[in-house]
């Protein structure tokens, strides 16, 4: 078929995935941004979406989802202006699709709220406003995707939140791979950053942190709404990734092939009012994602 093989397919043959676990029990199923699988969220079994790309929402069963080019308008900014961006020439360059990009630069004509995560956001805060109405439990899963991600192109205050003078070069920065899989040094060749120096990174890495302080705050921000809409009590909140970033660690760009510890090692902060965890508590054993799922389901009595 079309979708191929994979995880679609997967679900096609009866393999259950979340949605098919609490949907039964009452639960309303929401995803807002980046499936990072074939198909859409409507085939996994999602009640309303609102994809990365804006399309299909017709399928939403009772929210209506706002394109991205809507969400602009109502925040003042023409959706069809051409991308402005300062680049930092004194950060790292890559190479793909047979061109030299910049791996980073500041947003010009852009604030905060112009960016693909706000839209994310304030998507998922009307759909929790919706759910609200609606009654009942409910599962909201936001997934990001250009933010915190390379190329980092990064609205003020935040692309000049964090200083590259004050990066200091990590200490494996010049790491020869000598110990590495030969695969390493095979990819950061593909990408030609091997020449980069410290001084080009600390500035992309810079533009990074102030990403990242920039989602962060949204997240908190949609916490609020949250808490605003009485859920903390009884709401589970995750907070996690799919990978990480080298960003200049062992000298290597992106994540691809490299099992090092910056891009398998992730956050994963959990938010568990009703749960006795104890405020605070961090645990030394190693956790996965896949973890996540039989622990919504016990949490929930499933």
């Amino acid at each position: 078929e079309a979708a191929g093989p994979g995880l679609l397919a997967g679900a096609r043959w009866g393999i259950p995935t979340i949605p098919a676990y609490l949907k039964p029990q009452g639960y309303r199923c929401g995803f807002i941004g980046k499936l990072h699988m074939s198909g859409t969220p409507w085939d996994y079994g999602y009640d309303d979406a609102q994809p990365m790309d804006g399309g299909a929402c017709e399928r939403n069963r009772t929210w209506q989802a706002r394109p991205f080019g809507a969400y602009l308008r109502e925040k003042g900014m023409d959706p069809a202006a051409p991308l402005r961006v300062d680049q930092a020439e004194r950060g790292v360059h890559y190479y793909r699709g047979g061109e030299w990009h910049a791996m980073s630069g500041r947003l010009l004509d852009h604030g905060p709220e112009h960016t693909g995560s706000a839209w994310f956001f304030d998507e998922a805060r009307r759909l929790l406003e919706h759910y609200a109405i609606q009654g009942g439990p409910f599962l909201l899963q936001v997934h990001l995707a250009q933010e915190p991600h390379w190329p980092m192109l990064v609205p003020e205050p935040y692309a000049g939140m964090y200083r590259p003078e004050d990066i200091a070069e990590r200490p494996n920065f010049r790491d020869p791979l000598r110990d590495h899989p030969r695969a390493h040094a095979r990819v950061r060749d593909a990408w030609r950053t091997g020449n980069a120096t410290w001084q080009q990174w600390a500035e992309s890495q810079a533009k990074y942190l102030g990403l990242m302080a920039m989602v962060e705050d949204q997240a908190a921000a949609f916490l609020g709404e949250i808490d605003r809409l009485q859920f903390a009590a009884n709401t589970i909140v995750a907070w996690t990734a799919d990978h990480g970033a080298a960003n200049g660690a062992h000298g290597i760009f992106d994540k691809d092939h490299r099992l090092v510890e910056e891009t398998c090692r992730i956050p994963l902060i959990v938010r568990w009012p009703a749960g006795d965890v104890g405020s605070g508590r961090q645990v030394a054993y190693a956790a996965q994602n896949l973890d996540l799922l039989p622990t919504y389901l016990e949490a929930a009595g499933v």
